[in-house]
Formats: structure tokens, C-alpha cells, sequence
């Protein structure tokens, strides 16, 4: 009863397996086998004895896992105490596998002083030596306080390892770490930039500033110098200033500048100068007056808006105003942009004043419409009452209800598919990649294998993608190259079957 409920476990597990993404187990689609008769072991297939069978796969040949045993791809008889190291097979007793290499001990093992383990390929005793990284063995100089440091030992109760550079230096406390070369104590020092020590002013002390520390919760370190938050003195990139008299300004080129600040509030910078801007206009970094708001910026000059329009910022391209409301530019000419659109290099007027973007030459508002365009065609739809619209050529579809196919416009609810560049029924066939199937054909002897068709009496769909050839019309599934029968996602291989015990 117990066996028959581990079976149904592990039957259960190897389905869930199987229907599991293949790739996790980077397999190759092999020959088809028949999993009523016989047993897949990577390539080979083998007759099984019976529905109860103890043999499994090791490598691509049987074992029973009652009498031997399987290391790596070799098969052994079974012996008590014996272990598996890679490809063989070895009395764990008496010798020790590292590296999946058997080597004999430094010691007798059996001894209760003598404790074994490995190091990279070798052995070597635990109380009387170490393995530095897992690679070189070592004598205990200083018994259990003896530790590694790069390629020597130190006394682990006075010394500290300064693993930048593996140094040993005499540790200065119970708690010392490494600053530099110099140990210090972490609960009354701080190791600073520099690799310089300073003592904590209090136990909130932990910032450096220079060589002394400070608590970042009630001071400022500026320059080296520690100042008092609160204060008017205030830091800019490192140079101390009064807040109350001057500003901080920072360039384009992320420098810093101190300043003097005017008597207004409201003085602000302007790159690295200070500017009024209610009176001053800041032009990529230069300061002009304003003239009481009749001038404008365009790159590092000013214009009358009365007299002309900025048409290129970046550039300075100013132009003459050609009428008296024009406030932008299209090409060459100037426009107003309230009443018109520039679309394609040419000004159209605008139907309503909301319209604010260009579909082809057409103006329209992009809230509440959408435009289509195919090569120089344009279309305009009103979208107001539907968000969830798209384009299909020059047309429209609502998503979730219709599809696309290629600039063609088909029917979900109606039971349309694409395939290829062209819409079909669902019901009247089957869609292999851009090939379609019809029914009659599809109910037959054809089927899809993901994007190919393939023969279902004179081959097999392995691993949902790869085709392969029957080579017995019993053959109904695939055996795999890379992994032995124990691991076969198909969970027929794990507890072969009568195919009437399997129908849970």
C-alpha cells in the first residue's frame, strides 16, 4: 500500500515536470521509442522485465538499484561502506574523496585526534593544519587562533589581517579592524578618507570631515571644516558664504560660484550671476533687462515680441513677424498659432482651437481623436467614447472585438483568425505558423508542430516544436539525448506501467 502511494507521488511529480518549460533542462528531441515496452536511458532505448522493476537508467545503460550501484556512468556492485567519487567506486573508510580523486589520508582516520577533510585535491589533518581558500594547506602556528592572511598565518587573538593588501599589523583591542595599515578600535575611532583614523566626538560621531568626525544631524562639513547647522554660514561646493548676503549659483558645467546677493528676496541665479527677474531676463546664462516684459529670449539674445518671433531657440533664428498675432514659425513663414497649424512644412487653419497636433496635413485634437496613416494617406477617427481604439491601415478597430491582419480589419466575436496575411474562419481549419490547414485535412493525418506541419502516422511532435520521424507505427512518444530515464520529463519512464495503471 505504502509503495503503490510513493509511486503515485513521484508519477505525479514527473507530470508536473513534464509540463514544465523543457528548456530548463536544456534537452534534445532523439528517436521515438514505445514507452509501453521499453525503457529510454539518453540515447538508448532497453526492454524493461516488468511493471515493478527495479532497474533504472545509469548513463545509457540499466542498473538495479538493489544490488549495485551507479557513480556517475558506471555500474558496481553494491558494498556496504562504500562510496561513489565521480566514476568510481571506493571504501569510505579508509580513504577520502576530494576533487572526485581518491586519495589515501595524511592519518589514520579511525583515530579520534585525527580528523580529515579536504583541500582543493589533497587532504590534510584539522587540528594541526588549515586550508587557506580552499586551495593551499597550512601548519596551525598558533593553535585554534591560528588564521590565514593571504599567503601566511597570523594569531588571530593579537594580530589583525589587513586583507587589501594581506597585511599583518598588532591589533590595538578585543574589536580591531583595518584602516590602511593601522588597526583601530570601530567603537571609539573612525578610519577617515585618506585611510586616516580619527576618535568619535560622541557615539553619533561617524562622519569624517578632514581628520576630525562629526554628527551629520547637527553640523556641516565644508571644505574640511565642520560648521554648526542653523548658522548663516552655509556651504557651497566646499567654499563657506553668509546665506543672508550672498548666493550659491551653479553653471552649466556643474561649477559653483559665491555670489553677492542683492537686497531683494526674490534674486535668483542665473548661471553663475545673480539677476532680478522681475526686471531682468536670463538668456542661456546672460543677464539683459527686460524692458517691462516687452522683449523675449531666443538663445543668448533678446527680441521685441512685437517685431519678431523666435523660430529656432537653440540656433537664435529670429524672424520678422508677417502679421500682427503671429507667434511661431513654419518654414519660412510666421504664423498665428491659435487660429492654425503648421503641418508638413505648410500652415492650415485650424477647426477648432483645441486642435494641437497634425495628422498628415490635417489638423486635430489627439485627446479625443486618433489618427491613421499609410504611406502619404491620412485618416482622422473621433475616439471620444472609446479609449481602447487602434489602427488597421487606414481603418480602425476596437481591441478585444477585432483584429488585424496585416492592414486588414477581422471579427473576434465573429470566429476570425489571422494567418499569414490573410483572415479565415477559426472553425473551417488550423493556422501552422502562416500555412493554413483546413479541417478535413487537419481531423486526418496533419496537425501542427509550432509553425510546421507534420505527418501524425509518420512522425512525432517532440518537445512541442521538433519533428521527428516514426521509425515503427507503435512509436507514440520521444526519448531525450541529454538526460537519463529518472529525469525524462515523461513521467511514463519513471515507474514503468501497464498503460490500465496509469489511469488514475
Amino acid at each position: 500500500m505504502h509503495f503503490k502511494l510513493i509511486q503515485f507521488i513521484v508519477i505525479l511529480i514527473a507530470k508536473s515536470t513534464h509540463q514544465q518549460d523543457s528548456t530548463l533542462f536544456d534537452m534534445r528531441a532523439g528517436d521515438p521509442f514505445n514507452p509501453d515496452t521499453e525503457l529510454c536511458c539518453g540515447s538508448k532505448s532497453h526492454p524493461y522485465t516488468g511493471p515493478h522493476s527495479y532497474e533504472r537508467c545509469c548513463g545509457e545503460n540499466l542498473f538495479d538499484i538493489t544490488r549495485e550501484m551507479c557513480c556517475g556512468s558506471a555500474i558496481f556492485k553494491f558494498q556496504s561502506g562504500f562510496a561513489c567519487c565521480g566514476n568510481k567506486y571506493f571504501n569510505a573508510s579508509q580513504s577520502i574523496c576530494c576533487a572526485n580523486k581518491i586519495t589515501l589520508p595524511l592519518h589514520d582516520i579511525s583515530s579520534p585526534k585525527s580528523r580529515i577533510s579536504c583541500c582543493a585535491n589533497s587532504t590534510y589533518n584539522t587540528q594541526t593544519h588549515l586550508c587557506c581558500y580552499g586551495t593551499e594547506v597550512v601548519e596551525m602556528k598558533y593553535g585554534n587562533k591560528t588564521g590565514c592572511c593571504g599567503p601566511r598565518v597570523y594569531d588571530m587573538s593579537r594580530q589583525v589581517c589587513c586583507v587589501s593588501d594581506y597585511t599583518v599589523v598588532d591589533a590595538t583591542g578585543k574589536s580591531s579592524v583595518c584602516c590602511g595599515k593601522l588597526a583601530f578600535e570601530p567603537a571609539t575611532h573612525v578610519c577617515c578618507p585618506g585611510k586616516k583614523i580619527a576618535k568619535k566626538i560622541s557615539d553619533y560621531a561617524f562622519d569624517c570631515c578632514g581628520t576630525e568626525t562629526y554628527d551629520r544631524e547637527t553640523h556641516v562639513c565644508c571644505g574640511g571644516v565642520v560648521i554648526l547647522r542653523g548658522s548663516n554660514i552655509s556651504c557651497c561646493d566646499g567654499i563657506q558664504f553668509d546665506s543672508t548676503a550672498q548666493l550659491c549659483c551653479r553653471g552649466s558645467d556643474a561649477s559653483h560660484k559665491v555670489v553677492a546677493k542683492k537686497t531683494q528676496n526674490h534674486v535668483v541665479c542665473c548661471e553663475k550671476e545673480a539677476f532680478d527677474p522681475q526686471h531682468q531676463l536670463c538668456c542661456n546664462g546672460l543677464v539683459f533687462d527686460s524692458e517691462n516684459g516687452t522683449v523675449k529670449c531666443c538663445d543668448n539674445r533678446t527680441f521685441r515680441k512685437s517685431e519678431a518671433v523666435c523660430c529656432d531657440y537653440l540656433k537664435g533664428g529670429l524672424k520678422r513677424k508677417q502679421g500682427e498675432n503671429h507667434t511661431a514659425c513654419c518654414d519660412s513663414v510666421t504664423y498665428d498659432s491659435t487660429t492654425h497649424s503648421c503641418c508638413n512644412n505648410s500652415v492650415v487653419i485650424k477647426k477648432t482651437p483645441d486642435q494641437n497636433s497634425c495628422c498628415g496635413n490635417i489638423p486635430f485634437n489627439s485627446q479625443i481623436s486618433t489618427c491613421c496613416i499609410v504611406s502619404n494617406s491620412s485618416r482622422v477617427y473621433d475616439v471620444s467614447n472609446n479609449a481602447l481604439i487602434g489602427c488597421c491601415g487606414l481603418d480602425i478597430y476596437r481591441l478585444g472585438q477585432d483584429g488585424c491582419c496585416y492592414g486588414k480589419k477581422y471579427s473576434l466575436r465573429a470566429g476570425q483568425g489571422c494567418c499569414g496575411s490573410s483572415v479565415y474562419q477559426l472553425r473551417d481549419g488550423l493556422c501552422c505558423g502562416d500555412q493554413f490547414l483546413p479541417q478535413n485535412v487537419t481531423e486526418g493525418t496533419y496537425g501542427c508542430c509550432a509553425n510546421k506541419v507534420y505527418n501524425k502516422e509518420k512522425e512525432l511532435c517532440c518537445l512541442g516544436s521538433q519533428i521527428k520521424a516514426k521509425l515503427h507505427p507503435e512509436q507514440r512518444e520521444c526519448c531525450f539525448h541529454s538526460l537519463s530515464a529518472d529525469h525524462c520529463p515523461y513521467w511514463d519512464n519513471f515507474f514503468p506501467t501497464h498503460k490500465e495503471e496509469r489511469n488514475f
